[in-house]
């Protein structure tokens, strides 16, 4: 990713300094090779525009007068021009510069053609003659314009080439150093171009990298003005909203299709294993019921005494079978939802005294001793009345049925965690260990015999988890070395 982004800093980077560096090239190379050749065009223009001129003047008849004279001045500084004007005597009628002599013999060769191989003939018309030419003092080169005034007079223009030559050099090393300047200006501007240009092509590729690892909190954020690139990145955000949406939704389907299915295994599960369970459970019971019942009708036993025994029998079975299908239907309006949770607040400490109360009879059959001491407090919580009148008669019954030893049960409640725990508390033998995680369980026993003795059918504590669930709160068991005590945490 990294090597990318530089990779398309470097190549802006690179073509912007190139284009720069052949730009400067170009102007260096068309700076020596034309400079010359543009200025002895612009040169011989120049001193053709005064030969017009002066030979204008001459026609006027106001070349010689004196008033004339700053003209030709101003004319000979601007342009950089020898001047001189012989008459057909020879004599100097007009000059520029001290050198009449040099200049006089320059244009008598020039006259009478005795030049060497170094003069070049740049224009020749019938009234003048430039030539570019050496002076052969000085080696210098100068262009010279000689001809013939309209008054009959010569006249000699001369501009030293050594100027022009002066000039290109100087322009070469002037471009030289403003080359390698603006190379080292082109080099920083292009930095910062290609930083400003593909800031957001970073910025998206870093989004769309994040995207494809379902990251989708990256966002790109636009300049202060913005351009195509800037709305790419919004479509991009845009679409990052959009996959978003629709994974999010597809997990959501994906879940709730999850928890279908797996509603649909558990509840086969549980209808299977409830068949199954309720058969055994039945079966004994009404294997009695029906042992007995034919027992009285074949007239087994004559005496009253027998008949009322099988008579007791077939009442207490039919009755334990009534309270298994009671708890069974509770459990399953739990379970499955059914019936609504009716929150209130209640005095807990009240309620669980009532069903000590209701129990009160068993207790005293069984000699066991209950220890309430917050009986008379005022212990307010948030459930519902019946479903926890159900937990309290479950945990209390199972106490009763299971204490042993001192044979007594402690009832009590703890603030924890910002919750009311009720717990019951048997002597006896502990649960075993093997058995604690399978109390919950329907129909589970942990003592098959005893349950059985006492008419249990191992749905209480099912019914306690299920409404733990319903209310969303918890449940346990804890082992002690003389008994165990089961918990319930309300709301307060």
């Amino acid at each position: 990713m990294k090597n990318q982004q530089h990779s398309i800093n470097l190549q802006i980077i690179g073509f912007m300094v190139a284009s720069l560096a052949v730009v400067i090239l170009l102007v260096w190379l068309m700076n020596t090779l034309f400079l010359g050749s543009f200025y002895l065009s612009y040169k011989t223009s120049s001193m053709e525009d005064a030969f017009h001129t002066l030979n204008g003047a001459a026609e006027d008849g106001l070349l010689y007068e004196d008033s004339y004279s700053d003209q030709i001045q101003k004319l000979c500084s601007n342009e950089n021009l020898s001047l001189m004007i012989i008459a057909s005597d020879g004599t100097v009628i007009m000059q520029s510069q001290n050198e009449s002599r040099a200049m006089m013999e320059q244009l008598f060769d020039l006259m009478l053609e005795r030049q060497d191989g170094n003069a070049q003939l740049i224009k020749s018309t019938d009234v003048y003659t430039i030539q570019k030419k050496a002076d052969d003092r000085t080696g210098d080169d100068f262009l010279t314009l000689w001809g013939t005034l309209a008054d009959g007079n010569l006249i000699l223009l001369r501009s030293a080439m050594q100027s022009m030559t002066d000039a290109a050099a100087l322009s070469n090393r002037l471009l030289l150093y403003i080359g390698v300047l603006s190379l080292c200006f082109g080099v920083v501007l292009s930095i910062v171009v290609a930083r400003h240009i593909t800031r957001p092509v970073h910025q998206m590729t870093e989004l769309s990298q994040r995207m494809t690892e379902l990251d989708f909190d990256a966002k790109y954020v636009p300049r202060q003005r913005p351009n195509e690139l800037d709305l790419l990145g919004l479509r991009m955000n845009e679409m990052s909203d959009t996959l978003e949406a629709t994974i999010r939704d597809l997990k959501q389907a994906n879940t709730e299709l999850t928890r279908d299915i797996g509603i649909r295994d558990e509840n086969e599960r549980m209808r299977r294993e409830f068949i199954s369970n309720v058969s055994h459970e039945l079966k004994t019971p009404l294997a009695l019921i029906r042992g007995y019942a034919e027992g009285l009708s074949e007239g087994v036993f004559e005496d009253e005494e027998s008949r009322a025994f099988y008579l007791d029998v077939i009442v207490d079975e039919t009755e334990k079978m009534d309270r298994m299908v009671r708890q069974l239907l509770s459990l399953n309006r739990l379970e499955y939802g059914e019936g609504q949770v009716k929150l209130e607040r209640f005095n807990l400490a009240e309620l669980v005294a009532s069903v000590v109360q209701a129990h009160q009879i068993l207790l005293d059959e069984q000699q066991i001793a209950v220890a309430f001491p917050d009986a008379k407090k005022a212990v307010p919580v948030w459930a519902d009345p019946v479903l926890s009148e159900q937990v309290v008669d479950n945990y209390l019954s199972n106490a009763i049925h299971y204490a042993a030893g001192e044979k007594r049960i402690d009832l009590r409640f703890e603030e924890k965690d910002g919750k009311i725990r009720f717990s019951v508390f048997n002597t006896g033998e502990p649960v075993r260990e093997d058995a604690l995680p399978h109390l919950w369980e329907k129909f589970y026993k942990a003592d098959e015999a005893r349950t059985r003795e006492y008419g249990g059918s191992g749905i209480g504590l099912s019914i306690v988890r299920a409404v733990a669930d319903g209310l969303h709160t918890d449940c346990g068991v804890v082992n002690y070395e003389n008994g165990v005590a089961f918990w319930f945490d309300f709301d307060k």
